[in-house]
Formats: structure tokens, C-alpha cells, sequence
């Protein structure tokens, strides 16, 4: 029981965030999705749809409506170097001749001439530290981008660059050594903005006003984005003025949201957008780290930076003919190939494949439950690092289904069986509900069910248009690419039973983990990827399921 006291109007929704009881509002607020009920005063209500006067009210707010963002992703699957082509910043060692051995030579023509390249950029406040005599002898020069930045007499420290891959339900950054591309330190969380709206199409229907894009813009920077960035330094021990720049990787209505650009028209047909592929701008005017701050450029509102980054990371036009490419997040957003052309489609997925829409759902964080199988007539469970239950994420609720329609548990309908030893009717904020209970707390619910099917056959759907479209069956794909967090604890076999992914040797699956984040940190380094990355999005063909 939670008191509330009210000194002028609001939002029972708002009060109770304010409070540190964030509940999920998987619609965005507009009262249609019901996963913010709460009893006020003894009678159940949606807490986004009720205003409240003056006073003292008395809220029973239940533990599985509650959202949770304060969890750290278990994002052991970043660490690895990533290989640099046309690297982006340089380190190099010279000895800049005495200015009498070349009189009349500026001191930029000297290091130019120690360098030997003539078109080199400079800082024109770093010469105006460093000049003259004590521009001579042996110096590291650091270069970024083509431009001096650097001029040590001793070996400077190293230079990093920080890679955003910004989800709307889960925000994951990694920073990287410019010189040689190693990960060095990562970490991941909830987006905030997920205790305000769970979808995309909620979260841009909640930005109709100034003030809630400026409020939204906040939560994805200044307490998901900053916070992230800045604990990742103090575990790498790095300082702040050794990280160059930084680079985000996200759907398009996500990076709309953090440029303070309207997301509206990218609701609805004919999908606009302000811009899909905005320019770097200043680091400062984002509260991200470096210098600079760039961002993936995406080809339409659906199909944004996110994908371009993973097919751009896994460069995607070297694979054979008729594989499929499936970034499995809030989005379900993929790319076919065939007959060397490259087809994208992308769907909305909810959260369900990062926990979301489920009365217990997290995402793949510690403590969630990540697979779920039979043994005689029993289900047991694994959680993540083996801590105790916290909730279940996509990958566990995916293996539930597996597991409870190879046992019975769950008819072909998709609704649990009333006559099975696993199910009972329980009731929650004042509902009754068919559920099987995972542990004395955590359970899925025939909603829960109903909502996971509902995101499954959206993706499923999707990929046999891309099928269709291209004269194929998904029987005959050759390859299939999974991305996203969640494929790490993902089994393949339970996808292809539970009717996700098509039918097809497990053996022609490849499990990529997060691409959008490891494209972000490959374009951070490699100058080569500017090009490389307009080369896809003019290479796409986007099939609008709508049509």
C-alpha cells in the first residue's frame, strides 16, 4: 500500500513515477494496453488515465506492473576487437627537422615535410602551444581524421572512441581503442524512456508536445546515455579528453527523439521523417562524450541506422545468394538477399523479444530467466549467471513456448491447457487469468501468451513476404543471420518449433549479437565506412508490408 498526497492536479501515472514506481505503459499512456493498473481507494483504475485533486489517496500497486530499468545488461558477447581497414586515427613517430636545416619553411611545412604528406590539417590552436624550436627533434604525431590533433615529446596516451547503440527498450555503449580496435570496456541498460512508453509507435505518440520530446530527449541522454558513457570510463580508468568522438547507432524515430526533432510524422503514412541521416554535429550539444557526436544513417523511418549498422558490420554483400538477415529487438527489421539485389522489410515486434509486454518480462540482464525446458513432467529453468529469478526475457519466454507446446502445456491455438497439472487460474489486479507459475512470483499468463504470439507471427509474417516478394520459400533460404542481445541465450530449435524462424538445418543459423553496436564502433575508427555505408542504403529495395 503506497500513500499519495496530491496538492494540485495530475496524472495518477505521473505521481507514482515521481515516487520511484514507474509502471509499464506498454500504449504510451493512452489507456488501451492496461498494463498500468492499479487499485486506487479499493477500485481498480489505469493510473494513465486518472486524474487526481487534491488529497490523500491510498494505491496498491502490484510488483509485475512495475518497470524496471535499473538493471545492467550482461554484455560479455562485446568483447572483441574489431578490424580496422582505413583507420581513423594515427600514432606516429618522427623526427621534425631544425627549422635552419629548412629555412624559411613554416613550422607546419616542417612537420608536413617529417611526415611526408603534404596535405595534412592541423589544430591551429595545438601549433599555437607548440612552435618553433620546441617543434624539433623526435615527436609523436596523433592524426584524426587526415588533421594533427596531437604533438607529444613522450608517447601520449591512448585515444578512444565510444560506439551507442540506442534501442528503444535497451541502450548498450562500448568504447574502443582508436588506434588498434579492441573493445576495452562496455556495459548496458534499460532505456528510461521504457518506463514511459514500451513501443516505438507509443513512444512517439507520447512526444505531442514540446515539453514531452524535451522530457523524453532527457531521459535517453541525461539518464540513460551520459550515466552510461561515464561509468564506462571509470571502469576503463580512462579520462574524458582521451575520447575522440562518439558514434549512435538507432531506429530512426530514437535518434529523431535525442536531436529534438519531431518523431510525428513517422507514426503514421506517409512516414516522414525530418531527417534519416543527420550530419555529425557537436559532442556538447548531445551531452555525449568527444568531440564530436555522429550517428548511422538509415534509409526510412523503418528501416533505420541500427540494421544499416549490422548488415555495414557483417558486410552483408559477401554472403551468398538467399540469406536473410533478422535484427530481432522492439523492431523486427531484416534484409533479404537475392539474385545479388538487396531487399529490407521491417515490422513491429512490441518489446516481446526483450521482455516487454510480459506481466514479468526484463531484459536479458542478471537474475532473468533465459531458458525453459521439460524434464519427466516438470519445467525447470536457467537464469543468467545463475542468480536468483528476477523475471523472464525474450529468449526464456521463446523456450517457454517451445517447451510447453512439445509438452502439451500449450495447444496449438496458443492458449494454455485448463486441464494441465502446470496451469491455474489466478487473479491480478483484479482479472482472472489462466497462468503457469515459473516460481513462487514469476508466471505467463494466457495475455502473456497471447501478446508473444501477436509480436512472433508479425515477424514471421514479414519474412515471408521478403520470401514471397523475391520468388522464394523460407524453406529454401540458405543462411539466416540472427542479431540482437537476446540470441546469446537463444536456442535455435525452440525458434524453429515455436514457429519464429523457418524451417531449416539449425546448422545454416548464425547467432551475430549485437551488430548495431559493433557497426557504430566500427564506423568510430574506420574512415572507409562513410562510403561503404551510402552504399548500402542506395543499394536497398524497402517493402512497405502496409502496402
Amino acid at each position: 500500500m503506497l500513500t499519495v498526497s496530491v496538492t494540485k492536479p495530475a496524472l495518477l501515472s505521473d505521481l507514482l513515477r515521481k515516487q520511484g514506481q514507474p509502471l509499464k505503459m506498454n500504449c504510451g499512456g493512452n489507456g488501451s494496453c492496461h498494463t498500468c493498473r492499479v487499485t486506487l481507494n479499493g477500485n481498480n483504475v489505469l493510473s494513465c488515465q486518472t486524474q487526481l485533486d487534491g488529497g490523500v489517496y491510498e494505491v496498491v500497486v502490484y510488483a509485475h506492473c512495475l518497470q524496471d530499468s535499473s538493471f545492467k545488461l550482461d554484455d560479455d558477447v562485446y568483447i572483441e576487437s574489431l578490424q580496422i581497414s582505413a583507420p581513423r586515427w594515427r600514432l606516429i613517430k618522427t623526427n621534425i627537422p631544425e627549422s635552419a636545416i629548412l629555412p624559411g619553411k613554416s613550422d607546419i611545412e616542417r612537420l608536413r615535410y617529417a611526415l611526408d604528406e603534404e596535405n595534412i590539417g592541423y589544430d591551429r590552436n595545438l601549433l599555437g602551444k607548440k612552435y618553433g624550436e620546441a617543434l624539433t627533434g623526435e615527436q609523436y604525431i596523433g592524426i584524426w581524421d587526415d588533421v594533427i590533433v596531437c604533438i607529444e615529446s613522450n608517447q601520449p596516451d591512448p585515444r578512444y572512441t565510444f560506439a551507442i547503440d540506442l534501442g528503444t527498450t535497451t541502450v548498450s555503449c562500448a568504447l574502443i581503442n582508436a588506434l588498434n580496435g579492441k573493445i576495452v570496456a562496455k556495459l548496458g541498460q534499460a532505456n528510461a524512456q521504457y518506463n514511459y512508453a514500451s513501443d516505438l509507435a507509443a513512444r512517439i505518440s507520447f512526444c505531442n508536445s514540446a515539453e514531452s520530446l524535451a522530457e523524453m530527449r532527457k531521459l535517453v541522454l541525461a539518464d540513460t546515455i551520459r550515466p552510461l558513457c561515464t561509468q564506462v570510463l571509470i571502469d576503463a580508468g580512462v579520462r574524458r579528453d582521451q575520447v575522440l568522438t562518439t558514434t549512435i547507432s538507432g531506429n530512426s524515430p530514437m535518434i529523431h527523439i535525442l536531436l529534438r526533432y519531431d518523431p510525428f510524422n513517422m507514426g503514421a503514412f506517409p512516414f516522414n521523417g525530418i531527417d534519416f541521416s543527420p550530419p555529425p554535429i557537436l559532442a556538447a550539444s548531445t551531452q555525449v562524450l568527444g568531440e564530436m557526436a555522429a550517428f548511422m544513417p538509415a534509409q526510412s523511418a523503418h528501416l533505420g541506422g541500427d540494421i544499416v549498422s549490422g548488415l555495414y558490420y557483417l558486410d552483408f554483400d559477401k554472403e551468398p545468394d538467399d540469406t536473410l538477415f533478422v535484427d530481432l529487438g522492439t523492431n523486427a527489421e531484416m534484409a533479404l538477399k537475392h539474385k545479388g539485389r538487396l531487399i529490407c522489410t521491417a515490422t513491429s515486434a512490441s518489446a516481446a523479444f526483450e521482455g516487454g509486454g510480459i506481466a514479468w518480462g526484463i531484459a536479458g540482464g542478471e537474475g532473468a530467466i533465459d531458458r525453459v525446458t521439460t524434464k519427466g513432467n516438470d519445467l525447470i529453468f536457467t537464469t543468467i549467471n545463475n542468480a536468483e529469478p528476477r523475471g523472464i526475457c525474450g529468449s526464456g519466454v521463446i523456450s517457454f513456448v517451445a517447451a510447453g507446446m512439445r509438452a502439451g502445456i500449450i495447444s496449438r491455438n496458443g492458449k494454455l491447457d485448463i486441464d494441465s497439472k502446470h496451469t491455474r487460474e489466478i487473479v491480478t489486479d483484479g482479472q482472472a487469468h489462466m497462468a503457469v507459475w515459473l516460481t513462487d512470483e514469476i508466471f505467463i499468463s494466457n495475455k502473456d501468451l497471447s501478446d508473444f504470439i501477436k509480436a512472433k507471427a508479425a515477424v514471421f509474417a514479414a519474412i515471408h513476404s521478403l520470401c514471397q516478394y523475391s520468388g522464394i520459400q523460407p524453406q529454401q533460404l540458405k543462411k539466416v543471420m540472427v542479431a540482437g542481445s537476446f540470441g546469446r541465450y537463444f536456442d535455435i530449435q525452440d525458434g524453429i518449433d515455436m514457429g519464429l524462424l523457418p524451417n531449416i538445418d539449425p546448422a545454416n543459423f548464425v547467432m551475430c549479437g549485437n551488430t548495431s553496436l559493433r557497426g557504430a564502433g566500427l564506423q568510430s575508427i574506420d574512415s572507409s565506412a562513410t562510403e561503404k555505408l551510402k552504399s548500402i542504403i542506395d543499394r536497398v529495395t524497402f517493402l512497405e508490408l502496409h502496402n
